[in-house]
């Protein structure tokens, strides 16, 4: 019986002594565990950061870009004010000067609207450009 007892003790002991982690391990396991965690934290702040971030900058990149979409019209509406203006009064002056006839007035107004036409493309170019 004494035999018996001394068996069952020792396979009991036997099977409790190779399912347990000796403590070195486990408290070694537990640290590197923390160590993680803390680590994905950090990771997951940095995360948060940097898409706050990213939303201000593409904020500030729309704003940039309507601002440049405004910039362009108004150059535009100049420019074409500009041509216009300058166009009538060339027109006007050469009329009031008696030199030309009113056909070659025709012809000049026609040349004058074929380069405004021409600077017009050479605008739109160079704005589809940049």
């Amino acid at each position: 019986m004494k035999i018996l007892q001394l068996i069952v003790v020792f396979i009991v002991t036997s099977i409790l002594m190779t399912s347990c982690v000796s403590t070195k391990k486990f408290n070694a396991l537990d640290a590197d565990m923390q160590k993680t965690k803390n680590e994905l934290n950090d990771c997951q702040t940095n995360l948060a950061k940097g898409l706050v971030s990213n939303k201000k900058l593409n904020e500030q990149v729309k704003d940039l870009q309507a601002q440049v979409d405004d910039s362009k019209t108004q150059l535009d509406a100049a420019k074409a004010a500009a041509a216009n203006n300058n166009n009538g009064q060339l027109i006007s002056t050469l009329k009031n000067l008696n030199i030309l006839s009113p056909e070659q007035a025709a012809n000049l107004d026609q040349s004058l609207k074929n380069v405004n036409a021409s600077n017009s493309e050479q605008l739109n170019l160079t704005l589809v450009n940049k």
